[in-house]
Protein backbone atom coordinates (compact mmCIF):
# COMPACT_ATOMS: atom_id res chain seq x y z
CA UNK A 1 0.00 0.00 0.00
CA UNK A 2 1.19 3.41 -1.06
CA UNK A 3 0.72 7.04 1.20
CA UNK A 4 -0.08 10.16 -0.11
CA UNK A 5 -1.11 13.67 1.91
CA UNK A 6 -4.06 13.68 -0.31
CA UNK A 7 -6.11 11.50 -2.81
CA UNK A 8 -8.82 13.20 -5.14
CA UNK A 9 -11.58 11.22 -7.05
CA UNK A 10 -12.37 12.99 -10.30
CA UNK A 11 -10.99 15.61 -12.45
CA UNK A 12 -14.02 18.04 -12.59
CA UNK A 13 -13.79 21.87 -12.53
CA UNK A 14 -13.03 21.21 -7.91
CA UNK A 15 -10.65 18.64 -8.45
CA UNK A 16 -8.34 19.63 -10.37
CA UNK A 17 -7.58 22.67 -8.97
CA UNK A 18 -7.72 21.68 -5.79
CA UNK A 19 -5.24 18.51 -6.33
CA UNK A 20 -2.95 20.80 -8.55
CA UNK A 21 -2.83 23.74 -5.70
CA UNK A 22 -1.89 20.94 -2.82
CA UNK A 23 0.81 19.60 -5.37
CA UNK A 24 2.26 23.06 -5.70
CA UNK A 25 2.22 23.71 -1.91
CA UNK A 26 4.73 20.42 -1.70
CA UNK A 27 1.93 17.64 -0.70
CA UNK A 28 1.88 14.29 -2.41
CA UNK A 29 -1.19 14.38 -4.53
CA UNK A 30 -3.01 11.50 -6.25
CA UNK A 31 -5.57 12.07 -8.57
CA UNK A 32 -8.12 8.76 -9.72
CA UNK A 33 -9.99 9.59 -13.14
CA UNK A 34 -11.52 7.00 -14.75
CA UNK A 35 -12.56 8.88 -18.13
CA UNK A 36 -11.56 12.29 -19.24
CA UNK A 37 -9.52 14.72 -18.03
CA UNK A 38 -11.48 17.83 -17.13
CA UNK A 39 -14.63 15.78 -16.11
CA UNK A 40 -18.07 17.06 -17.86
CA UNK A 41 -17.35 20.53 -17.76
CA UNK A 42 -14.37 20.39 -20.16
CA UNK A 43 -15.55 17.48 -22.32
CA UNK A 44 -19.29 16.82 -22.26
CA UNK A 45 -20.77 20.34 -20.35
CA UNK A 46 -19.46 23.91 -20.14
CA UNK A 47 -16.86 24.06 -23.01
CA UNK A 48 -18.42 22.14 -25.78
CA UNK A 49 -21.96 23.33 -25.30
CA UNK A 50 -20.86 27.18 -25.11
CA UNK A 51 -18.78 26.58 -28.76
CA UNK A 52 -21.90 24.55 -30.03
CA UNK A 53 -23.82 27.88 -28.93
CA UNK A 54 -21.69 30.39 -30.39
CA UNK A 55 -21.84 29.43 -33.87
CA UNK A 56 -25.59 28.73 -33.25
CA UNK A 57 -26.41 31.90 -32.04
CA UNK A 58 -24.37 33.31 -34.82
CA UNK A 59 -26.34 31.43 -37.30
CA UNK A 60 -29.71 32.50 -35.54
CA UNK A 61 -28.80 36.39 -35.66
CA UNK A 62 -28.09 36.19 -39.18
CA UNK A 63 -31.43 34.26 -40.09
CA UNK A 64 -33.26 37.08 -38.12
CA UNK A 65 -31.89 40.02 -39.44
CA UNK A 66 -34.41 40.85 -41.90
CA UNK A 67 -36.83 42.70 -39.04
CA UNK A 68 -33.36 44.90 -38.97
CA UNK A 69 -33.06 45.33 -43.01
CA UNK A 70 -30.81 42.68 -43.15
CA UNK A 71 -31.23 39.85 -45.68
CA UNK A 72 -28.73 37.29 -45.58
CA UNK A 73 -28.71 33.95 -46.65
CA UNK A 74 -27.43 31.81 -44.15
CA UNK A 75 -25.57 28.24 -44.76
CA UNK A 76 -24.41 26.03 -42.14
CA UNK A 77 -21.76 23.88 -42.57
CA UNK A 78 -22.37 21.41 -39.31
CA UNK A 79 -19.67 19.01 -39.79
CA UNK A 80 -17.11 22.15 -39.08
CA UNK A 81 -19.26 23.74 -36.48
CA UNK A 82 -18.62 20.64 -34.47
CA UNK A 83 -15.25 20.04 -35.73
CA UNK A 84 -14.45 22.88 -34.22
CA UNK A 85 -16.39 21.87 -31.02
CA UNK A 86 -14.07 18.93 -30.84
CA UNK A 87 -11.06 20.35 -31.17
CA UNK A 88 -11.12 23.47 -28.70
CA UNK A 89 -12.73 20.29 -26.37
CA UNK A 90 -9.57 18.92 -26.90
CA UNK A 91 -7.65 21.33 -26.19
CA UNK A 92 -9.25 22.13 -22.59
CA UNK A 93 -8.49 18.17 -22.22
CA UNK A 94 -5.01 18.46 -23.07
CA UNK A 95 -5.04 21.76 -20.95
CA UNK A 96 -6.33 19.72 -17.71
CA UNK A 97 -3.15 17.25 -18.21
CA UNK A 98 -0.32 19.57 -18.69
CA UNK A 99 -1.89 21.62 -15.52
CA UNK A 100 -1.82 18.53 -13.37
CA UNK A 101 1.31 17.45 -14.49
CA UNK A 102 3.38 20.21 -13.98
CA UNK A 103 2.14 20.60 -10.84
CA UNK A 104 2.94 17.33 -9.72
CA UNK A 105 0.42 15.45 -9.26
CA UNK A 106 0.00 11.98 -9.90
CA UNK A 107 -2.71 10.34 -12.13
CA UNK A 108 -3.99 6.92 -11.90
CA UNK A 109 -6.50 6.51 -14.88
CA UNK A 110 -8.82 3.93 -13.12
CA UNK A 111 -11.84 3.60 -11.69
CA UNK A 112 -11.52 4.68 -7.69
CA UNK A 113 -12.86 2.06 -5.16
CA UNK A 114 -12.87 2.94 -1.76
CA UNK A 115 -11.07 -0.64 0.11
CA UNK A 116 -10.55 0.48 3.82
CA UNK A 117 -10.90 3.25 6.29
CA UNK A 118 -9.05 6.36 4.04
CA UNK A 119 -7.70 3.87 1.51
CA UNK A 120 -8.75 4.21 -1.93
CA UNK A 121 -7.50 1.43 -4.70
CA UNK A 122 -8.04 1.52 -8.82
CA UNK A 123 -6.09 0.42 -11.53
CA UNK A 124 -3.50 -2.04 -8.97
CA UNK A 125 -2.88 0.65 -7.25
CA UNK A 126 -3.89 0.88 -3.63
CA UNK A 127 -3.30 4.82 -1.86
CA UNK A 128 -3.71 5.85 2.06
CA UNK A 129 -4.56 9.28 2.64
CA UNK A 130 -5.42 11.10 5.69
CA UNK A 131 -7.48 13.56 3.26
CA UNK A 132 -9.82 12.45 0.37
CA UNK A 133 -11.85 14.77 -1.78
CA UNK A 134 -14.42 13.36 -4.09
CA UNK A 135 -15.65 15.13 -7.56
CA UNK A 136 -16.96 12.35 -8.89
CA UNK A 137 -20.01 14.56 -10.75
CA UNK A 138 -22.99 13.05 -12.12
CA UNK A 139 -23.97 11.63 -15.46
CA UNK A 140 -27.51 11.34 -17.99
CA UNK A 141 -30.08 9.79 -16.07
CA UNK A 142 -31.85 7.98 -18.30
CA UNK A 143 -35.67 6.91 -18.21
CA UNK A 144 -36.91 3.73 -18.92
CA UNK A 145 -39.00 4.17 -21.53
CA UNK A 146 -40.27 0.63 -23.62
CA UNK A 147 -38.54 0.77 -26.71
CA UNK A 148 -35.66 3.37 -25.81
CA UNK A 149 -32.85 0.61 -24.83
CA UNK A 150 -30.26 -0.30 -27.42
CA UNK A 151 -31.35 2.57 -29.66
CA UNK A 152 -28.74 5.50 -30.62
CA UNK A 153 -30.27 8.23 -28.80
CA UNK A 154 -28.16 10.98 -27.96
CA UNK A 155 -27.19 12.06 -24.38
CA UNK A 156 -24.71 15.09 -23.65
CA UNK A 157 -22.47 12.73 -23.43
CA UNK A 158 -21.99 11.53 -27.21
CA UNK A 159 -23.80 14.90 -28.72
CA UNK A 160 -20.59 16.59 -29.18
CA UNK A 161 -19.67 13.63 -31.55
CA UNK A 162 -22.36 14.20 -34.60
CA UNK A 163 -21.01 14.17 -37.73
CA UNK A 164 -24.21 15.46 -39.87
CA UNK A 165 -27.22 17.58 -38.59
CA UNK A 166 -30.43 15.69 -37.93
CA UNK A 167 -33.65 17.09 -40.18
CA UNK A 168 -35.35 16.17 -37.22
CA UNK A 169 -34.34 15.89 -33.85
CA UNK A 170 -36.83 14.66 -30.80
CA UNK A 171 -35.51 16.36 -27.01
CA UNK A 172 -37.52 14.75 -23.92
CA UNK A 173 -36.64 17.15 -20.70
CA UNK A 174 -37.01 20.74 -20.50
CA UNK A 175 -33.85 21.54 -18.18
CA UNK A 176 -31.01 23.40 -19.09
CA UNK A 177 -29.23 20.95 -21.24
CA UNK A 178 -32.72 20.01 -23.39
CA UNK A 179 -33.03 23.99 -23.70
CA UNK A 180 -29.52 24.46 -24.49
CA UNK A 181 -28.71 22.06 -26.86
CA UNK A 182 -32.14 22.00 -28.52
CA UNK A 183 -32.48 25.67 -29.36
CA UNK A 184 -28.70 25.35 -30.81
CA UNK A 185 -29.99 22.65 -33.10
CA UNK A 186 -32.88 24.48 -34.66
CA UNK A 187 -30.94 27.43 -35.27
CA UNK A 188 -28.12 25.16 -37.23
CA UNK A 189 -30.96 23.92 -38.90
CA UNK A 190 -32.96 21.06 -37.47
CA UNK A 191 -37.03 21.08 -36.87
CA UNK A 192 -37.12 20.36 -32.97
CA UNK A 193 -39.56 19.08 -30.75
CA UNK A 194 -38.86 19.22 -26.97
CA UNK A 195 -41.15 17.22 -24.92
CA UNK A 196 -42.10 18.56 -21.37
CA UNK A 197 -42.96 16.25 -18.49
CA UNK A 198 -44.24 19.47 -16.94
CA UNK A 199 -46.17 22.62 -17.54
CA UNK A 200 -43.35 25.09 -18.78
CA UNK A 201 -39.55 25.32 -19.26
CA UNK A 202 -37.15 25.01 -16.56
CA UNK A 203 -39.33 24.43 -13.92
CA UNK A 204 -37.10 25.17 -11.38
CA UNK A 205 -36.88 28.71 -12.34
CA UNK A 206 -39.24 31.30 -11.55
CA UNK A 207 -42.48 31.55 -13.93
CA UNK A 208 -41.55 34.68 -16.16
CA UNK A 209 -38.23 32.81 -17.03
CA UNK A 210 -40.42 30.49 -18.39
CA UNK A 211 -42.86 32.58 -20.11
CA UNK A 212 -39.73 34.63 -21.72
CA UNK A 213 -38.26 31.28 -22.95
CA UNK A 214 -40.89 29.70 -24.67
CA UNK A 215 -41.51 32.92 -26.44
CA UNK A 216 -38.11 32.59 -27.82
CA UNK A 217 -38.39 29.12 -28.43
CA UNK A 218 -41.28 29.38 -30.26
CA UNK A 219 -39.80 32.14 -33.12
CA UNK A 220 -36.82 29.83 -33.37
CA UNK A 221 -39.61 27.25 -34.41
CA UNK A 222 -39.26 24.46 -31.77
CA UNK A 223 -41.84 22.97 -31.00
CA UNK A 224 -43.47 22.55 -27.35
CA UNK A 225 -45.03 19.59 -26.12
CA UNK A 226 -46.12 20.12 -22.66
CA UNK A 227 -47.58 18.22 -19.74
CA UNK A 228 -46.57 14.88 -21.67
CA UNK A 229 -44.73 11.56 -21.36
CA UNK A 230 -43.07 9.08 -23.85
CA UNK A 231 -44.80 6.00 -23.57
CA UNK A 232 -43.02 4.16 -26.35
CA UNK A 233 -40.23 4.68 -28.78
CA UNK A 234 -39.63 2.95 -31.64
CA UNK A 235 -36.39 2.78 -34.09
CA UNK A 236 -37.00 1.77 -37.93
CA UNK A 237 -34.81 2.60 -41.25
CA UNK A 238 -32.68 5.52 -39.08
CA UNK A 239 -36.27 6.95 -37.64
CA UNK A 240 -37.51 7.83 -34.11
CA UNK A 241 -41.19 7.55 -33.48
CA UNK A 242 -42.10 8.44 -29.95
CA UNK A 243 -45.78 7.75 -28.87
CA UNK A 244 -46.88 10.14 -25.87
CA UNK A 245 -49.23 9.85 -23.54
CA UNK A 246 -51.79 11.79 -25.56
CA UNK A 247 -52.03 9.80 -28.14
CA UNK A 248 -49.65 12.76 -30.43
CA UNK A 249 -46.75 10.40 -32.47
CA UNK A 250 -43.75 12.62 -33.54
CA UNK A 251 -40.65 11.18 -36.05
CA UNK A 252 -36.87 12.65 -35.88
CA UNK A 253 -33.59 11.14 -37.20
CA UNK A 254 -32.28 11.81 -33.98
CA UNK A 255 -33.73 11.43 -30.16
CA UNK A 256 -32.00 13.71 -27.47
CA UNK A 257 -32.43 12.69 -23.79
CA UNK A 258 -32.17 14.95 -21.34
CA UNK A 259 -33.69 13.82 -18.01
CA UNK A 260 -31.94 14.77 -15.34
CA UNK A 261 -28.63 13.77 -13.48
CA UNK A 262 -27.61 10.90 -11.23
CA UNK A 263 -24.56 10.92 -9.34
CA UNK A 264 -21.51 8.97 -10.48
CA UNK A 265 -21.44 7.25 -6.73
CA UNK A 266 -22.28 3.69 -7.25
CA UNK A 267 -18.60 2.39 -7.48
CA UNK A 268 -17.11 4.27 -5.00
CA UNK A 269 -18.46 1.38 -2.71
CA UNK A 270 -18.47 4.12 0.02
CA UNK A 271 -20.11 2.38 2.73
CA UNK A 272 -17.39 0.78 3.52
CA UNK A 273 -15.63 3.56 5.03
CA UNK A 274 -19.00 5.04 6.48
CA UNK A 275 -19.62 7.55 3.66
CA UNK A 276 -23.48 8.02 3.59
CA UNK A 277 -25.48 8.48 0.95
CA UNK A 278 -29.16 10.05 0.24
CA UNK A 279 -32.17 8.33 -1.39
CA UNK A 280 -31.00 9.55 -4.95
CA UNK A 281 -27.05 8.54 -4.06
CA UNK A 282 -25.66 12.19 -3.81
CA UNK A 283 -23.35 11.94 -0.91
CA UNK A 284 -24.15 13.39 2.13
CA UNK A 285 -21.99 16.28 3.77
CA UNK A 286 -22.07 19.29 6.01
CA UNK A 287 -21.32 22.90 5.71
CA UNK A 288 -17.54 22.40 5.27
CA UNK A 289 -18.26 19.92 2.55
CA UNK A 290 -17.48 16.87 5.02
CA UNK A 291 -18.91 13.93 4.52
CA UNK A 292 -20.24 11.09 7.37
CA UNK A 293 -16.67 10.02 7.67
CA UNK A 294 -14.13 12.35 9.01
CA UNK A 295 -11.08 13.48 6.95
CA UNK A 296 -13.05 12.52 3.30
CA UNK A 297 -14.87 15.40 1.63
CA UNK A 298 -17.44 15.45 -1.51
CA UNK A 299 -17.61 18.56 -3.92
CA UNK A 300 -19.67 19.55 -6.95
CA UNK A 301 -22.85 17.93 -8.51
CA UNK A 302 -22.42 14.57 -6.61
CA UNK A 303 -22.52 16.23 -3.12
CA UNK A 304 -25.74 17.92 -4.59
CA UNK A 305 -24.38 21.26 -5.15
CA UNK A 306 -25.52 23.54 -8.02
CA UNK A 307 -24.83 22.42 -11.20
CA UNK A 308 -23.10 25.00 -12.24
CA UNK A 309 -18.93 25.70 -12.66
CA UNK A 310 -18.48 28.89 -11.32
CA UNK A 311 -21.30 28.62 -8.41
Amino acid sequence: METADVIVIGSGQGGVPLAADFASSGRKVVLFERDALGGSCVNYGCTPSKVFLAAAHAAGRAGQAAKLGIHAQVEVDFSAVMERVRSIRSQFNQGTKRRLESAGVRVICAEAVFTGELTVSGGGVTVQAPLIVINTGTSSNIPEIPGLAGTPYLTNRNFFDLQQIPPRLLVVGGGYIALELGQGMARLGSQVELIVRGDRLLAQEESDVSAVLGDAFEQDGIGLHFNVTVQQVTYTNGVFTLTLNNGEILDGEALLIATGRKPNTGALNSAVTGIELDAQGFIKIDDQFQTTCAGIYAIGDAAKQPAFTHV
